[in-house]
């Protein structure tokens, strides 16, 4: 029941944006919005499968260190891979380590300022 609540209320806005707003510029909006979504929720994936850091400060640092191995390459590559799942719903995993509370919140957070954008960008265009 609460997936399909997510997706009933997930799945419109993006549909309307797609074919008010993002129709009438090339389809670009919709491009740009599923690549920043798809980045951002890997980012937030890929730094909670890092070590805890205590600070932000301590998250970029780790991140930016261990960009440039081949596990945190692939483990980036799961990260974008999962978030391109995520796009429209949310799907729970299992985490022992209760990291996932966290990255829920965030992960919300991201798609509420979405849906805020969304909705401004189709106002805008049912206005002019």
């Amino acid at each position: 029941l609460h997936y399909c609540a997510e997706i009933l209320c997930r799945v419109p806005a993006v549909v309307l944006f797609h074919v008010s707003y993002s129709r009438m510029h090339n389809y670009l909006p919709t491009l740009l919005l599923f690549a920043a979504d798809v980045l951002l929720t890997s980012l937030l994936l890929l730094m909670s499968r890092l070590a805890q850091p205590s600070s932000l400060l301590d998250a970029a640092r780790c991140c930016l260190v261990s960009c440039f191995t081949r596990q945190s390459f692939t483990q980036f590559l799961y990260s974008f891979v999962i978030s391109t799942q995520l796009f429209v719903v949310n799907v729970v995993f299992f985490d022992p380590g209760f990291i996932f509370c966290y990255v829920n919140q965030a992960f919300y957070v991201i798609k509420y300022v979405e849906l805020a954008v969304m909705l401004r960008l189709i106002g805008s265009c049912q206005g002019s």
